[in-house]
Parts: C-alpha cells; sequence; structure tokens
C-alpha cells in the first residue's frame, strides 16, 4: 500500500512539474512572441478604448449564438440525463424492495451516483449559459427577465427543492428506513420533473 502511495504522490509532483513549465513556456515565450500581451479589443480597434468596447463586437453574431447554443444544449442535455436517472433510481429501488434482488439496488445507487456527479455539471453549464445570455445580448435578456421573473423565480425554487432532495437521497442510503428512503426517491424524481415542465 506504501509502495502504491509513493507511486502516486510521485506521479502528481511530476504533472504539477510539467503544467508548471508548460504555463511557463507559454507566458514567457510563446505569447510575447505572438503578440499575446495585447488585448483583443487593441488588435481589433486600437481607436476605441478597451473598457468601451462591447464583447458583443468582439466575438461577432455567429459568436455569440454558438457560445450560448453549445452550453445551454449541453444544460439540456444533462438536465434530461438527469430527469430519466432520477425515475429509473427510484424505480429500481421499488423493484429491489419488492424483489430483494441486490442488482436493484445496486443499480439504484449506482445511477444515483452517476446523477449526483453530473448534477453539478449541468448546474454549471446553466449558469454559463444565464452568464452569456446577460454578456452577449444584455437587451434581450433584461427584457427576457422582465417578462419571465415568476416563471425563473419558481424554477430556482424548484432547483433548491430538487438539491435537497438528491443530496439528502443520496447520503441518507442505509440510514434511514426503507419507507422514508423511497419517499425521498420519488420527491426527487417529481421534483427534476417538475422543475424541467
Amino acid at each position: 500500500m506504501r509502495n502504491l502511495k509513493n507511486f502516486f504522490s510521485k506521479k502528481l509532483t511530476l504533472i504539477v512539474l510539467i503544467l508548471a513549465i508548460f504555463i511557463a513556456i507559454l507566458a514567457f515565450i510563446i505569447a510575447p512572441l505572438q503578440g499575446g500581451l495585447l488585448s483583443s479589443t487593441e488588435i481589433l480597434d486600437p481607436t476605441i478604448p478597451p473598457d468601451e468596447y462591447p464583447i458583443q463586437e468582439v466575438i461577432g453574431a455567429y459568436g455569440r449564438s454558438i457560445s450560448i447554443a453549445f452550453v445551454m444544449l449541453s444544460h439540456v442535455l444533462y438536465a434530461n440525463l438527469h430527469l430519466g436517472g432520477s425515475w429509473v433510481a427510484a424505480s429500481s429501488e421499488t423493484f429491489y424492495l419488492k424483489s430483494n434482488k441486490e442488482r436493484f439496488k445496486r443499480l439504484a445507487r449506482s445511477i444515483t451516483l452517476f446523477n449526483v456527479m453530473f448534477f453539478s455539471l449541468g448546474a454549471t453549464f446553466a449558469a454559463a449559459g444565464i452568464v452569456f445570455f446577460i454578456a452577449f445580448m444584455p437587451t434581450f435578456a433584461s427584457n427576457l427577465f422582465h417578462i419571465y421573473f415568476w416563471p425563473f423565480f419558481f424554477e430556482a425554487i424548484l432547483f433548491a427543492v430538487e438539491i435537497v432532495f438528491l443530496y439528502v437521497y443520496w447520503f441518507s442510503w442505509d440510514k434511514v428506513s426503507s419507507k422514508t428512503h423511497q419517499i425521498l426517491g420519488y420527491g426527487y424524481a417529481i421534483s427534476v420533473f417538475f422543475k424541467l415542465s
């Protein structure tokens, strides 16, 4: 066991050292040779001060659309995986309680762990999408948030409820009664369904 720890600590040290060398070469050799110390606004239009140049014009109309589409479609993908996984996990646990077959319990735990890991990734893409909307299309985002304030507000509340159900469901495994755990599992699945509706 000590040899294994020693191996991983040496490997981690080597990776950090290689990363530090790469960043040093990038910062002190490659970036200055390619004009990397100039900001994109100075390269694009030197007559406009950098703090007055809108980010929307730097990346262009296609860049705005592509950036928003990438993060929001990634969020939709993870949210739908989350929705399906929540129902499969809850129903698999029900099958386990009815049949007492361990494979259903393992399936439910594995899918719940999958949802726990991918939940933060999907939420990160959602937050990035909102930030992109605000940064790249400020007028549209302002109008959108004024018109849809209450649906966004209720979605935020359901998001918090979903977080509570997901993490309590995961961390209470084998620590609460099976009936309570089933209530948590189906509460989690229902909260995901209503949040995505």
